[in-house]
């Protein structure tokens, strides 16, 4: 009965941090170069930049923020797109060409904004 208690109170905890973080995962078409910079501006404190690895075409970020944030990726050969960060799971199909044609899904700041 207690490990059955404890497994609920660690499964109830490892949930409750989950929700309260966002993850981005983006996939590039094609080759843009070995990393990719999130950077995020959050009213509240200074801009979060964070660069990360680009390995097999996608590199994905975590991270948390206290309200929905202005957020811009980077990639090493310079294309920009800026998105809304919010708590949940984000997923971006990267257009290289057009970044600002880029597709943004499991966010509804940014369906609503974008």
């Amino acid at each position: 009965m207690t490990r059955l208690l404890f497994a609920f109170l660690l499964m109830a905890s490892v949930f409750t941090v989950s929700a309260q973080t966002f993850s981005i995962n983006i996939v590039f078409g094609n080759a843009v170069g070995s990393k990719a910079t999130l950077t995020v501006y959050c009213p509240d404190k200074e801009p979060q930049t964070v660069s990360r690895k680009v390995s097999r075409g996608s590199v994905s970020f975590t991270g948390q923020v206290s309200q929905p944030c202005y957020a811009e990726v980077c990639t090493a050969k310079g294309q920009k797109l800026g998105l809304f960060v919010e708590n949940t799971e984000i997923n971006v199909r990267f257009n290289v060409e057009e970044p600002e044609m880029s597709q943004v899904t499991g966010s509804r700041v940014n369906s609503q904004y974008r």
